[in-house]
């Protein structure tokens, strides 16, 4: 029998989904993500899970070294056999919201007068960089 698209949190689903899949199938879950830790992220990413090995005591397949594929269904809630469409998952990268603008980095042939200006705040960087640092007024010295 072939896998479903979904198995759903209960025990007739998690006793199919044991019984259906075959080692080295993938399924995927959806994970919420913390929208105060990790603002920039998607609120909903996916995750692969792959199925190694069956347990010896149990029988039952197994996903990440220890932990069940029935294990896996109680604790994240739906199994799909399919990546969800439209969503990227966690081990994908961010998509770029910025980068560069292509041929000129500043999109737009620079003047002169732009040109000294930043060059004279070159030059004021070099020298600031290169005067001597001032040493505090009181010397405080560590005994130990």
């Amino acid at each position: 029998m072939g896998l479903k698209p979904v198995y759903e949190c209960t025990k007739r689903d998690a006793q199919r989904l044991a019984r259906d899949v075959k080692k080295g199938d993938v399924l995927y879950t959806i994970e919420n993500t913390c929208e105060r830790v990790h603002g920039y992220e998607d609120k909903q990413l996916y995750s692969r899970h792959v199925v190694t090995h069956r347990s010896v005591i149990t029988g039952s397949p197994m996903v990440a070294g220890s932990l069940s594929v029935q294990g896996l269904l109680h604790r994240f809630g739906p199994v799909y056999t399919q990546p969800p469409a439209r969503m990227r998952g966690q081990h994908e990268p961010v998509p770029q919201v910025a980068g560069p603008l292509g041929g000129n980095a500043h999109g737009r042939p620079l003047s002169r007068a732009e040109i000294t200006q930043l060059e004279s705040y070159v030059a004021e960087l070099d020298e600031a960089e290169a005067a001597p640092k001032k040493q505090p007024a009181l010397s405080i010295r560590k005994w130990f």
